[in-house]
């Protein structure tokens, strides 16, 4: 959320500073994503920005430990958590071990510990209870010497 108490403001508001602010976030976002990945020696770090550019796609990324390091603003519009609630935890806390997300889970896992992508279904819940079906893909990303160093979930929640 936009603050007047992050910008100084000196004089009326005018479209291109909406336009401005927009782009100067957005560029934050990106180049922390540049800098995880840099830090961590990924491969393609294009792959992140790309992924972030689709607005209408919640993305997480996790550690090798399956931490959540990273959400965009899409995530926390979809899910109702902020990014500094969910930094450290393991996505599955959206699940509330949902009978229905057995089979997707262990898809999911099966891929992630060989390092492979994975697209799936899961249920999920809301900050407030609220259920929600959410279509889910998976790409795991590897530093300069071929090592799974995170993985990158792109996410979208779909009609029942």
């Amino acid at each position: 959320m936009i603050t007047t108490t992050d910008y100084a403001i000196t004089h009326p508001l005018l479209s291109w500073d909406i336009i401005g602010w927009t782009c100067q976030l957005q560029d934050t976002t990106i180049n922390k994503l540049i800098q995880l990945g840099k830090k961590n020696n990924w491969q393609s770090i294009e792959t992140i920005i790309n992924a972030y550019n689709q607005d209408d796609y919640a993305v997480v990324i996790t550690c090798h430990k399956q931490e959540i390091a990273y959400v965009n603003l899409a995530f926390e519009k979809m899910t109702q958590y902020a990014y500094k609630e969910v930094t450290g935890m393991r996505p599955g806390f959206l699940q509330r071990k949902d009978v229905t997300n057995i089979q997707a889970n262990y898809h999911i896992g099966t891929h992630i510990k060989q390092g492979k992508e994975a697209k799936s279904k899961l249920v999920n819940y809301k900050k407030d209870g609220t259920k929600y079906l959410c279509e889910i893909h998976i790409i795991p990303i590897k530093n300069t010497q071929g090592a799974v160093v995170h993985f990158l979930a792109l996410e979208k929640e779909i009609a029942a």
